[in-house]
């Protein structure tokens, strides 16, 4: 028997985090959606949403020169 999620307490423990956070979507993800993603990143204390434009489910497949950029830039 699996005891499940416990949302409010994984809420409290992303927030306790402090590494800054990237939340990458594209644009046309239909299972991960932009506003998904922007709607959790308040969750964390330092995230930052990239939404990659015509990328789908899989951006680094749609776009894998963009993907690397986005990723790459987050990390410095």
């Amino acid at each position: 028997m699996s005891a499940g999620l416990d949302g409010p307490a994984t809420r409290t423990a992303l927030n306790k985090l402090t590494a800054p956070v990237l939340l990458h979507a594209g644009d046309l993800d239909p299972l991960v959606t932009p506003a998904m993603v922007r709607q959790a990143a308040p969750v964390f204390n330092d995230a930052t949403v990239v939404v990659q434009p015509g990328a789908a489910h899989y951006p680094w497949i749609d776009d894998p020169v963009a993907f690397a950029t986005a990723i790459s830039s987050f990390l410095g």
